[in-house]
């Protein structure tokens, strides 16, 4: 579905909090590249924006301990 530019449309909605990216986690048959390029995606939508340091932690607390 096309939306017009013009339409006045809230897009809170669309933004990732930090809690969002925490509850992403790696699929089984997921290669840890894969998983960390496509969770680094997501993680450029926080608002507000992660510092690097936050970013690593975060991503690193997506993992569950073996």
């Amino acid at each position: 579905m096309w939306i017009s530019s013009s339409s006045n449309i809230n897009t809170k909605w669309m933004t990732l909090k930090q809690s969002n990216i925490l509850a992403l986690k790696k699929g089984s048959h997921e290669l840890v590249h894969e998983y960390a390029k496509w969770w680094r995606e997501k993680a450029a939508q926080v608002d507000p924006p992660l510092f690097d340091k936050e970013m690593v932690n975060l991503f690193f607390n997506t993992f569950e301990d073996p």
